[in-house]
C-alpha cells in the first residue's frame, strides 16, 4: 500500500501493511486513474518482508509527480487491479504526505 509521499522531493514510499512477504512484480504506479489499462510506472520489482518499505523515486519510474493530482498503486495493468489510491493538493519544499493512524496526514 501507499505509505508517504513527496510530489516535491520527487519520491513516493510502498509499505507491506501484511503478515506475509509481499512481492510488487507487476506493480504499477499510476498518475492518470483514469488512463486506459496497460498505463502507468512500472515498480521495481521486489519482495517486502512485513513492515518493510521501498521508497522510488519519480526518476526511477520515468516521471514527473505534478504539485496536485492522484497516486493509484495497481497490481497489474488493468484498473480493476487498483490496490490504494491518494488524491492530493499542492505541498510546499519540505512537507510530505505520510499515512498515519488517522488516515493520510500532512507531516514536516
Amino acid at each position: 500500500m501507499l505509505s508517504a509521499f513527496d510530489p516535491a522531493e520527487g519520491w513516493v514510499e510502498l509499505r507491506n501493511v501484511g503478515d506475509t512477504p509481499r512481492s510488487t512484480a507487476g506493480y504499477r504506479l499510476r498518475l492518470d486513474l483514469r488512463g486506459p489499462d496497460g498505463s502507468g510506472a512500472v515498480i521495481p520489482s521486489t519482495t517486502l518482508a512485513p513492515g518493510a518499505t521501498l521508497r522510488v523515486t519519480a526518476g526511477q519510474l520515468g516521471v514527473r509527480f505534478p504539485d496536485r493530482g492522484a497516486l493509484g498503486l495497481f497490481a497489474g495493468p488493468g484498473v480493476d487491479q487498483a490496490i490504494d489510491a491518494l488524491f492530493y493538493g499542492p505541498s510546499t519544499l519540505g512537507t510530505r504526505i505520510t499515512r498515519g493512524a488517522g488516515g493520510w496526514e500532512w507531516a514536516h
